[in-house]
């Protein structure tokens, strides 16, 4: 099992208790329309860390106060890859046919409320992984960090 897969099956739990919250929050009348039935559409690309891509996540992640225990962000001996994904909620039938397939980067600006954005990086011995909900509120809304894990795969090398 990869590290990614490994990631995804340790946040089932969370993402089918957000996939819960959103599918009873908007559920009004049992006669709904077909067209205001909730889609859920999840869209994820890998790119290497040292990428344009890669340099893009680096930055929006800094954009967002994302917190990292091992100096990612200043760090010039970069390794390993990001894995990217996007849960979105879509309700009408034109905003279903709208869905793309993977994330954008550079990632996006804002979001629709309760929409979800993965980011995992691994490489050199760690996994660190940062989930974001937009929240909108009266003037808009933001992205709003609900999860964060730091993992360290192999032990930290000691300097003779």
């Amino acid at each position: 099992m990869t590290v990614y897969q490994r990631v995804f099956m340790k946040n089932i739990p969370s993402i089918i208790a957000i996939t819960l919250s959103l599918g009873l929050v908007g559920s009004g009348s049992a006669h709904a329309r077909t067209s205001d039935v909730e889609t859920v559409t999840t869209s994820t690309a890998t790119y290497g860390v040292t990428s344009r891509e890669g340099r893009q996540i680096i930055d929006w992640l800094m954009a967002h106060d994302a917190p990292s225990k091992q100096g990612l962000f200043e760090s010039s001996d970069l390794k390993g890859e990001f894995l990217v994904s996007i849960k979105t909620v879509r309700g009408s039938a034109s905003d279903r046919a709208n869905v793309g397939g993977e994330p954008p980067v550079p990632l996006p600006p804002s979001g629709t409320n309760g929409e979800t954005l993965t980011i995992a990086h691994t490489g050199g011995g760690i996994t660190e992984t940062w989930t974001y909900t937009w929240v909108s509120n009266g003037q808009g809304g933001g992205w709003v960090l609900t999860y964060y894990e730091f993992q360290r795969s192999t032990p930290p090398t000691s300097e003779p």
